[in-house]
This record gives structure tokens, C-alpha cells and sequence, in this order.
């Protein structure tokens, strides 16, 4: 899930408000996978969901849970909206 809201106009097919391009990260351990530098970001509404992964969203509802849930996630590869896959796993 991205959390976007593209708002096109129905009559004429373009978007309501500008739909920008920009740079994301295209650095992958995957062989062979060709990642599009540029991806699309509207410029409203703002986004309705999380874009991303961080140790600082693991889960908390108690103490050893979350410990338990960052030494997990610390396997992955985290990071924001368009993250490349890796190798290891991409959360």
C-alpha cells in the first residue's frame, strides 16, 4: 500500500492536482533488477497511511515484545516508500 489518493478529473482524464516525479533510491543486491529512478508523488491530499519501515514502528506492546519485533526486523531491509528489494528480504 502506498497511502496515495490520486484525484483525477473524470471528464478530461488528468489529475486535480500535479503529479510529480521524483528521485528514489535504485540501489539493489538482486541480480539483474533494473529499478526506474524516478517514481510518482501527487502533491495532494497528503498521504493517508505510513510510507515506510523504521525500528521505530515495531510493535510495543510490551517490553520483550518489542525487543523481540526490532531484532526481527533487523534482518530486513527497512526503509521509506520505494525501499529496492534485497537479497535479504525488504520490509
Amino acid at each position: 500500500m502506498q497511502g496515495f489518493t490520486y484525484a483525477m478529473d473524470r471528464v478530461a482524464g488528468e489529475p486535480v492536482w500535479p503529479i510529480g516525479e521524483r528521485a528514489v533510491d535504485t540501489a539493489t543486491d538482486v541480480p539483474v533488477e533494473v529499478l526506474y529512478p524516478t517514481q510518482p508523488f501527487p502533491a495532494k491530499p497528503p498521504p493517508f497511511a505510513g510510507q515506510g519501515v523504521s525500528l521505530e514502528g515495531a510493535n510495543d506492546p510490551t517490553y520483550e515484545f518489542h525487543a523481540l519485533a526490532m531484532e526481527e526486523m533487523k534482518r530486513f531491509r527497512l526503509g521509506p516508500l520505494f525501499t529496492p528489494p534485497s537479497l535479504l528480504g525488504t520490509l
